[in-house]
């Protein structure tokens, strides 16, 4: 089966994990959890899915990992599986922006740092640099979803 090779492991993010693991807002942060079952949630899902289908030609089904929206931005990071679940693929991250009508995948990091010397050095640096370019202008996504 094909594997995810451009996805980027994150390390980093998974250590530090998803906060409370609770559903909803955060307190005073504005960024919510959305959990199993919401319509949010299914729509952020479908549509990295359909990412996934279109870029990869593969049907995945997401365990998911981390997922934070705020003002308009998500940002999720996943476990792709075959719809069965006997299949398992790289990790896969992306950003995604809400537009008026749906969910867009705007970026999916790439996971080249696997071939490096110290993988899990290189992807925590690769995750720096990628949320230091996106944090900033034009898109001004915020910091608090990579959390």
């Amino acid at each position: 089966m094909k594997s995810l090779s451009f996805a980027i492991v994150l390390t980093l993010m998974m250590a530090i994990g998803t906060g409370s693991g609770a559903a909803g807002p955060l307190r005073n942060s504005g960024v919510s959890l959305p959990a199993p079952g919401t319509m949010e949630r299914r729509a952020i899902l479908d549509d990295l899915r359909y990412w996934v289908r279109t870029h990869l030609g593969l049907k995945v089904r997401f365990v998911v990992r981390h997922l934070k929206v705020k003002s308009g931005w998500a940002w999720v990071v996943t476990e792709p599986q075959s719809p069965d679940g006997t299949q398992r693929y790289e990790p896969l991250s992306a950003l995604l922006k809400k537009g008026k009508n749906c969910w867009a995948v705007v970026a999916v990091p790439s996971g080249e740092c696997a071939a490096a010397d110290d993988p899990e050095r290189a992807c925590r640096q690769s995750e720096h640099e990628f949320i230091r370019a996106v944090t900033g202008a034009p898109l001004f996504v915020p910091v608090e979803i990579f959390r």
